[in-house]
């Protein structure tokens, strides 16, 4: 060692020794760290989960509205006026049964609401 060396290290040596304390250690931070990515993960799988069984869910209800809707058309302007000829045919007023008329409101009315109910539920990405 040179002279200036010994001189600082003598200095130094004189010196009260300073315990340098850090916030937090290394390994407690990693483990913190750690914790939250886990759980990132984990939550992240749910909503996967989630999302894919909502997918699978709403092709089947779109598939079942598009049933619904190919019955409901079929019995309301082919079932339904092809009665109405027919009875029209044999002088009978389809008016006058009530169950014609039910029939009819009740096939408009679910025709109506297939109609709705297409645009309710967002198509997934």
């Amino acid at each position: 060692m040179n002279t200036i060396e010994k001189r600082i290290q003598a200095y130094l040596s004189k010196k009260p020794k300073q315990k340098v304390e850090l916030a937090r250690k290394a390994p407690a931070i990693l483990k913190d760290a750690q914790k939250i990515d886990d759980s990132i993960d984990r939550e992240k799988a749910k909503v996967e989960k989630a999302f894919l069984q909502y997918k699978k869910v709403w092709q089947s209800w779109t598939n079942f509205l598009e049933d619904a809707d190919q019955k409901l058309t079929k019995l309301r302007y082919t079932d339904l006026d092809e009665l109405y000829k027919k009875l029209n045919e044999v002088g009978v007023n389809p008016n006058s049964l009530p169950e014609v008329k039910q029939a009819e409101q009740v096939a408009n009315r679910a025709l109506n609401a297939v109609d709705g109910l297409k645009s309710v539920y967002k198509k997934p990405q």
